[in-house]
């Protein structure tokens, strides 16, 4: 006696058909087209999640394989021995500026000033007119009334942290010259740590290229024109993603 199987001669739940694949593809290249968002495969699905019959992951397998897709592989230029995470929250927090074309010549030139934590990457960041002391304070201020004050920061040698001592050499030259930064932190009891490099500010300038790439756009889809809407969907949308970035 043979059984025959009631769903033989059909194709598997399991296998896509070749049309699904196709016009998944098409669709990605129209609407990328259209909207000129330029997302990659990662980001890209979150945005048009509902234009998609596939996972991420099927997605970006299908775009490989039509050659609509290129893995991009990091190159890493110079070796550098990494610095371990501190342990606890709050331990270190590496702060920097960074300066780039955010609103991409739709507005004024902004700023992102932001401080990130070295044990969670946790990040806090504002956009500003000008890389100022008053507006590093602010951030200063802003950060320990959201998470507390840190046990040390982390940063470049910047004049807005470090005084160049003119005349070191003489007798009457002060010990230690600190700048405004410099004694607010010393009044707060919070330990300021030079770094000698970019490489040494690993975490935070990392933070800024994954800004470059992915707050760029965000902003350009949201038509961010200004300081306050830019800081708006800052606050808003980007930084309540970032721990999935």
């Amino acid at each position: 006696m043979v059984t025959v199987h009631y769903d033989m001669g059909f194709a598997g739940d399991g296998r896509i058909a070749r049309r699904q694949k196709q016009c998944s593809g098409e669709r990605w290249n129209s609407i990328a087209r259209k909207s000129r968002l330029s997302y990659g495969t990662t980001t890209g699905p979150r945005w048009r999640r509902k234009s998609y019959l596939s996972s991420m992951e099927t997605l970006r397998r299908w775009l490989i394989e039509a050659k609509l897709w290129r893995r991009r592989r990091a190159r890493v230029e110079q070796a550098h021995v990494w610095r371990a995470r501190r342990a606890r929250y709050g331990e270190l927090v590496q702060w920097d500026t960074s300066e780039h074309d955010w609103l991409e010549g739709r507005g004024e030139k902004l700023y992102l000033i932001a401080m990130i934590d070295d044990a969670t990457s946790e990040l806090s960041a504002r956009f500003v007119r000008h890389d100022s002391l008053e507006e590093n304070l602010k951030q200063l201020r802003s950060y320990i009334v959201q998470h507390g004050r840190p046990v040390s920061v982390y940063t470049d040698k910047a004049s807005l942290f470090q005084v160049t001592p003119h005349g070191i050499h003489h007798r009457d030259a002060p010990v230690q010259q600190l700048t405004q930064i410099g004694r607010a932190l010393k009044e707060l009891n919070i330990e300021w740590i030079a770094a000698h490099s970019p490489q040494a500010k690993g975490r935070i300038e990392r933070a800024f290229q994954t800004a470059q790439d992915r707050l760029v756009k965000g902003l350009r889809q949201v038509g961010a024109k200004d300081l306050e809407s830019a800081n708006a969907y800052l606050e808003q949308i980007f930084l309540t993603l970032w721990i999935r970035y």
